[in-house]
């Protein structure tokens, strides 16, 4: 339903229905869900005639952030082939590092920011581009898995990408990043390993 909504950018329930290939009663009742968890939003149109206007409905930017990660992870694996078969193995890291620095300084960090501030920054810019991780961390060393990377297949077909997330790490938090990749473990495909600079491990808190 909130996929055929931003499809449509906005449209009655009979519209939805017709697209959807339900009937308008169904579509109005998983529209009020919709709406009742800030998804989706009523506007109202003239319908060209005098009366009542048309009620229409449109996906919130909260909704359209649920559907389009989707759509995104097409366009990115499309715009990854395309690169990698134009510039190689070697050309496409060195085109995902200079994304990844360029990400990273979107991360505004004051000076004198904690080290564990400067991870939790790290994660929390990684889940707004709709990236899972998962930290472990003892003493001064951490782990981070990579749960969920933007491209569901990009082990199988970019294991080259995931130097972007080193990279990415290895600028906002100033230090060396190894990058680990495993087929099968519960922390994720991609583990980063790293460790707070000498003086750092108690300062701040996760």
């Amino acid at each position: 339903m909130l996929d055929g909504l931003v499809r449509l950018g906005v449209a009655g329930a009979g519209e939805l229905a017709q697209e959807l290939g339900i009937t308008p009663a169904a579509v109005r009742q998983h529209l009020r869900t919709l709406l009742e968890r800030g998804f989706a939003e009523v506007t109202w149109v003239r319908t060209g005639r005098p009366g009542p206007h048309e009620r229409v409905w449109r996906a919130t930017p909260k909704g359209q952030g649920r559907v389009r990660p989707q759509r995104f992870a097409l366009l990115l694996g499309a715009f990854l082939r395309a690169a990698k078969a134009r510039l190689g193995a070697e050309g496409l890291v060195g085109l995902l590092e200079g994304v990844a620095r360029y990400l990273a300084r979107e991360i505004k960090l004051e000076k004198g920011v904690p080290f564990t501030q400067k991870v939790a920054h790290l994660q929390q810019f990684l889940g707004e581009l709709a990236v899972a991780t998962r930290l472990r961390k003892e003493g001064d060393e951490y782990e981070l898995g990579i749960v969920n990377p933007i491209l569901p297949d990009d082990f199988s077909h970019f294991p080259e990408a995931y130097t972007f997330y080193r990279t990415l790490a290895e600028e906002v938090l100033g230090v060396e990043v190894e990058l680990i990749l495993q087929l099968d473990s519960r922390q994720g495909p991609c583990v980063l390993r790293f460790r707070a600079p000498e003086g750092e491990a108690g300062r701040g808190q996760l």
